[in-house]
Parts: C-alpha cells; sequence; structure tokens
C-alpha cells in the first residue's frame, strides 16, 4: 500500500506543490469539471518523487467530512487505477475513525469500477450517474 498524506484542513505550501498541477491542468478539469476545494475538505494524496523531492500527486481523494459524508474526487494517473482504489480507502479509513456513518459518492464511467473496488455499492442512478455508497 502506498504512503498517503493526509489534508484535514491546512493548506501547507506542500499540498500546493502537490496538487497545484491538477487543480491548472485543462484536461484534467475536463474530465473533473467539479474539481474544487473548499474549508474543511478532507484530501488523501499520494506522491510520486525521487528520495527527498516530490513532484507531483500520483493519486488523490477528497471528501466533505460528517456523519453523512460525501466522496468529492478520486484521481489516479491513468493506468494507476489501483493507486485511486488505494486513495478512496484511506479517504474511508479517515472518515470512518472520524465518526462518519456513511460515505456517499456519484460515479460515472471509470469512476464506477474505482469506487466498487473501494468496496461502495450501487444505490441508484441519476441521470447519467451512478449514485454509490459505503458504510463501516
Amino acid at each position: 500500500m502506498a504512503d498517503f498524506l493526509i489534508f484535514d484542513d491546512a493548506r501547507p505550501a506542500e499540498f500546493w506543490t502537490l496538487l497545484g498541477p491538477h487543480f491548472a491542468s485543462e484536461k484534467l478539469r475536463r474530465e473533473m469539471p467539479f474539481l474544487s476545494d473548499r474549508a474543511g475538505r478532507l484530501w488523501v494524496v499520494s506522491a510520486a518523487g525521487q528520495s527527498d523531492c516530490v513532484v507531483a500527486a500520483k493519486s488523490f481523494a477528497s471528501a466533505d467530512v460528517g456523519e453523512d459524508a460525501v466522496l468529492r474526487e478520486v484521481f489516479a494517473e491513468p493506468g494507476a487505477d489501483a493507486a485511486g482504489v488505494e486513495a478512496a480507502l484511506t479517504a474511508l479509513q479517515y472518515l470512518f475513525s472520524t465518526g462518519s456513518l456513511r460515505v456517499r459518492a456519484t460515479a460515472k464511467g471509470r469512476a464506477v469500477a474505482l469506487l466498487t473496488a473501494a468496496g461502495f455499492n450501487i444505490a441508484g442512478t441519476k441521470g447519467a450517474y451512478t449514485l454509490m455508497e459505503v458504510r463501516p
């Protein structure tokens, strides 16, 4: 399992060093049009780099924390779906350890398989999206 950095409120320079390129990527913004950061949002980030120099986030997941938490984004570099699943699982472990009773997500395409692999169940559909949830 990869090592993850967890950012649960503060946004130090390291957060923006890892995720800034993703927020600025036009390609990723087309794939994830709702990618955003808000106060109180949890971020789980795995990093890729060499020795002590971390250069980019290899995968990440974000969630709004609460009893009824919402997994907002799950990303993995192409061909690294397992890293995305690990990021989602790490986020779930954190959310459940802090009192979340259910985590919901809305998925489409490849994300449905990623979330299913992370233990989510299909709860319904809304248009082209699949509504998913998991409980501890």
